[in-house]
């Protein structure tokens, strides 16, 4: 995928345009910090916490 301009970061999550799982929310919505282990955090809607 391309690397997005830091001028003109994409909307919703900055890794859309590379991340060959994207699907549509990913284009809309930047996803939250999620822990999912006891000091090991991700920053991705498709990963569940736990």
């Amino acid at each position: 995928g391309e690397v997005p301009s830091p001028a003109n970061p994409p909307k919703g999550c900055v890794f859309n345009t590379r991340c060959p799982l994207a699907i549509d929310i990913c284009f809309e919505v930047p996803p939250e910090y999620r822990e999912v282990q006891p000091e090991h955090f991700v920053v991705c809607h498709l990963v569940e916490a736990g």
